[in-house]
């Protein structure tokens, strides 16, 4: 997924680690971010309020959203 200004590309993987990378050169931007369940349903990316939200599933009955800071790529407050 492109951020909304497109110099991001974001990415998930099956055991739900985000990464961002610069769409100019491919190269990674900052560290990999692990939520702490499995798998990631969804993204949404808000470049001006510097903002990830993330949709995490164990596919059983637990479900989270987290938002992560783009730019520190630390967790923002506490999931949803």
């Amino acid at each position: 997924m492109f951020s909304d200004g497109g110099q991001r590309l974001m990415t998930f993987s099956g055991d739900g680690t985000l990464l961002q990378w610069d769409a100019t050169n491919g190269k990674p931007i900052g560290k990999p971010m692990k939520g702490r369940l499995n798998r990631v349903l969804c993204i949404a990316v808000n470049e001006k309020c510097g903002m990830i939200l993330a949709v995490y599933t164990d596919f059983d009955k637990n479900n989270e959203v987290i938002r992560w800071n783009t730019r520190t790529c630390e967790i923002m407050g506490e999931p949803i």
